[in-house]
């Protein structure tokens, strides 16, 4: 059953990839820490939404939100909004 979950969570919580990094002119180290509380943390109240499913001023206000309810620091807080943008800024082909 574990293994089911992980791999639907996969489709919605992309991987880091060199290429994201490029992108999004991110550490890899915050960007796999965003993914790491986006995928983990964050996924165990709710299902993880497709970063791509809402615009960034919409993650912005989405993750300042979450982050206040679920008191994640401000390095957490940075790392999530860090990784949701990068991963939504991601060509369609390349998620």
């Amino acid at each position: 059953m574990s293994i089911l979950l992980l791999t639907g969570c996969a489709s919605t919580v992309p991987q880091v990839t060199q290429q994201l990094v490029m992108i999004s002119g991110k550490p890899a180290a915050l960007l796999e820490e965003g993914r790491r509380l986006y995928g983990g943390p964050c996924s165990s109240c709710h299902t993880p939404y497709s970063p791509a499913e809402y615009s960034a001023a919409k993650w912005v206000r989405i993750v300042a939100d979450m982050s206040e309810r679920s008191k994640l620091s401000d390095a957490e807080h940075d790392a999530v909004l860090a990784y949701v943008l990068a991963a939504r800024s991601m060509p369609p082909a390349a998620r």
